[in-house]
């Protein structure tokens, strides 16, 4: 089931909340694999090299860096929404309230994309350097 749907037109039934776990499921897998972790080491390690803090590239790692413990931080925090709005596991609950389902189905989709921003070394932000 796409996000998109899920976000714009939420109903609020069962298959719908499996659909976001299934998401998030694999977000967190994503956040928690071998790649991401290097990424984020190698971005810290930058920090290190000699001229780094006078480079203009700074703001560049600087932004990886950010983006990076964002996205765990969303991930951890839609983790816990999503526990909200599950309620007890195996409770039988076939209906749920279809604002939250499409809140999170909406977070979840902006994490999708971070995460594929990330993982693509696509720029994240564009900085200006003047000098007098």
């Amino acid at each position: 089931m796409r996000l998109e749907r899920l976000a714009f037109e939420p109903r609020g039934g069962a298959d719908e909340v499996a659909a976001l776990e299934r998401h998030l499921d694999d977000l967190a897998a994503r956040v928690d694999d071998d790649a991401w972790r290097e990424r984020k080491r190698a971005a810290l390690e930058r920090q290190r090299e000699p001229g780094f803090w006078d480079s203009p590239e700074r703001f560049v790692v600087f932004g990886a860096i950010e983006q990076i413990d964002r996205i765990e931080t969303g991930i951890e925090s839609a983790r816990r929404l999503f526990e909200k709005l599950r309620g007890t596991p195996g409770s039988g609950r076939t209906r749920f309230a279809a604002e939250h389902v499409g809140r999170l189905a909406l977070r979840l989709f902006v994490l999708e994309t971070a995460v594929a921003d990330v993982e693509g070394a696509r720029p994240l932000d564009a900085f200006l350097l003047l000098e007098a």
